[in-house]
């Protein structure tokens, strides 16, 4: 189990413990969460999210793209150093070779700067 399945079946459980399962489609939450392992879409729902999640691609400011990046190596600390820094690697590399980063009409603009 990876950390988005953990980050999804949190989710889960805190929406089922805390709200009424009628008003949040927990399948649609599991699949969004998912969805970011590879950071593509697979359901329109997590267009938006993923962006908004790569946004950070898009900072002009070195330093606060710099500062994002150190609090997303504190959030996978326990992988150890070197996997961060090869998982980093990995990243950007797939990044790269995609055909685009940003999906929603909201940030599809992106693609066309960056």
């Amino acid at each position: 189990v990876d950390n988005e399945e953990l980050s999804a079946l949190k989710a889960i459980k805190d929406i089922t413990d805390n709200n009424d399962k009628n008003l949040i489609n927990t399948n649609i939450v599991s699949i969004i969460i998912n969805d970011t392992k590879k950071h593509l879409p697979t359901i329109e729902e997590s267009k938006l999210v993923l962006d908004i999640d790569m946004s950070c691609l898009a900072l002009n400011d070195y330093h606060e793209f710099f500062y994002l990046r150190m609090l997303a190596a504190k959030e996978f600390l326990f992988y150890g150093k070197d996997n961060i820094v090869l998982g980093t690697k990995k990243f950007i590399k797939d990044t790269l070779e995609q055909k685009q980063i940003f999906y929603s009409e909201e940030f599809n603009y992106m693609n066309k700067i960056n």
